[in-house]
């Protein structure tokens, strides 16, 4: 059993600088690149860059080789949100093996509607190519909407806050906002404001 954080957290608790992140994600290329996941990375990133960028991360020998000074080039060019994603690629793939549980925390925080769909994209994408499986907590009706009510599980309290997992009553694949966040408060009204 081992397990290896993704996250945005050093080992003191507090937030990692650029310089730690950096060094991460150095470390990460080269482990892709060392695992041969060159290709796996190019197919995923594929997903959310434009071309020319993708392009020239890549270098096509024998292994597709990731360029991780091009890409420390483009870092500070790219959209948060490109540059949230882009991160969560390159920690997963450096470091999911087969048949293991990737666990994601909110993976809405600070991205636009369109990267949340991507993002669920790319680790369904992520968990068919390496055999694995992902477990998300998320607040967010647009994460819900872009999954199948199979793989959604609502988790609540009952009146003597004992905790309750249900399945979703309603197929949220593309259902509409209003209706996903009325089945997801078991049809209570939200009013964040009370």
């Amino acid at each position: 059993f081992n397990f290896e954080y993704c996250g945005m957290h050093n080992n003191e608790g507090g937030l990692m600088n650029l310089d730690q992140l950096k060094a991460r994600h150095k470390r990460n290329a080269e482990t892709i690149n060392a695992l041969n996941r060159g290709q796996n990375l190019k197919e995923i990133l594929d997903t959310i860059l434009p071309k020319d960028i993708l392009e020239s991360l890549f270098e096509n020998k024998r292994e597709t080789i990731f360029k991780y000074s091009v890409y420390e080039d483009f870092y500070g060019k790219m959209s948060s949100g490109q540059t949230m994603l882009t991160n969560l690629i390159i920690d997963i793939t450096a470091n999911v093996r087969s048949n293991c549980l990737i666990m994601i925390d909110e993976p809405e925080v600070h991205l636009h509607p369109n990267a949340i769909t991507q993002i669920i994209n790319v680790v369904n994408l992520v968990c068919d190519r390496f055999s694995s499986c992902c477990i998300m907590a998320t607040h967010s009706p647009l994460v819900i909407q872009s999954l199948l009510s199979r793989n959604v599980l609502i988790m609540e309290r009952d009146i003597d806050g004992m905790p309750i997992v249900r399945q979703m009553r309603v197929e949220s694949l593309g259902e509409n906002l209003t209706t996903i966040n009325e089945e997801s408060n078991n049809g209570e009204e939200t009013n964040t404001y009370k």
